[in-house]
């Protein structure tokens, strides 16, 4: 390594080209990795278990109320949209299965609950194997303060 290079690890791809700037550019390296689209996550943590520990924080209370458990998954999905907002969210139900203490099949079910509310949109169907399905979660259905549904 040069003198005056450093190095800096930055998992999104277009910030590549900052990884072995000189150190004269330091200020601008900081601002461009201090942007608000960087990682948010702890490194022994996950985007959906970050999501969940916001959701017990601060539930969502859907105004159709299935069950605890339903406004859990809502929860879970809301916080995952609200870390990255113009971004699709990823609802992995076995994943999230084994948060909520429930079976995968439960929130499959859940999914289609938020669907036919409109909370949820499916964006992407998912491809076996290769993709999972992709979703967006209406962030003006809710208040994040009191965690009401207000549309």
């Amino acid at each position: 390594m040069q003198s005056g290079v450093s190095t800096i690890v930055i998992p999104s791809l277009s910030y590549a080209r900052l990884m072995y700037m000189p150190a004269r550019y330091q200020c601008k390296r900081e601002a461009i990795c201090s942007r608000e689209d960087k990682v948010r996550c702890a490194a022994n943590e996950d985007a959906i278990q970050v999501a969940w520990s916001d959701a017990k924080k601060r539930p969502l209370i859907p105004r159709r109320l299935y069950s605890k458990k339903y406004s859990q998954f809502v929860s879970v999905a809301g916080y995952l949209q609200l870390a990255k907002p113009q971004a699709a969210i990823f609802l992995p139900i076995e994943r999230i299965g084994e948060l909520l203490g429930c079976d995968h099949k439960m929130i499959s079910t859940y999914r289609k609950f938020a669907i036919a509310e409109e909370i949820l949109e499916l964006t992407a169907e998912a491809v076996p194997h290769k993709r999972a399905a992709e979703f967006r979660f209406s962030l003006p259905m809710f208040n994040f303060e009191t965690g009401e549904q207000v549309r």
